[in-house]
């Protein structure tokens, strides 16, 4: 059984060449515009209340000690 090379990067070069777009709401649909990064403040903002809710609630003592 044979390879045959040339046919098979012919295949590989027919697969890695995208499909020709009918109109331009294609592209927008491909090309989604994605959200800006508004950077850890919230998140932090979020765990800084988680913690001081959990301080208040044991009266901000050690349970340890």
């Amino acid at each position: 059984m044979s390879i045959d090379i040339e046919s098979i990067r012919r295949r590989k070069a027919e697969l890695l060449q995208p499909q020709p777009l009918n109109n331009l709401k294609e592209l927008e649909k491909i090309v989604e515009p994605k959200p800006h990064y508004v950077g850890p403040g919230p998140w932090l903002k979020a765990v800084q209340a988680a913690v001081k809710t959990t301080d208040h609630t044991r009266g901000g003592r050690n349970v340890h000690s």
